[in-house]
C-alpha cells in the first residue's frame, strides 16, 4: 500500500519507525548468521543490540513489550 506524502503527521511516522525497528530486530533473533573462519553460526542478541541503538532504557522498554 502506497500513501501520499504529508498523509501523516511526524509523531505518527516517528512512532511507527520506531515499532517497525523494534519487530524487525525481533525477527532478526530468529534467524542464524554464519561466523565467518569459525565453521558455526549464532543469532542477534537483540537486547544489546536496542541497546546500542536506541538506548538501555528505551532497549528495555522495547524487548519487554
Amino acid at each position: 500500500m502506497h500513501m501520499a506524502d504529508a498523509l501523516l503527521s511526524p509523531g505518527t511516522a516517528a512512532a511507527m519507525y520506531t515499532v517497525s525497528a523494534a519487530t524487525m530486530i525481533f525477527a532478526g533473533q530468529m534467524i542464524n548468521y554464519t561466523i565467518p573462519g569459525t565453521g558455526s553460526s549464532g543469532h542477534l542478541c537483540g537486547g544489546m543490540l536496542l541497546s546500542a541503538l536506541i538506548g538501555l532504557h528505551a532497549g528495555f522498554l522495547a524487548m519487554i513489550a
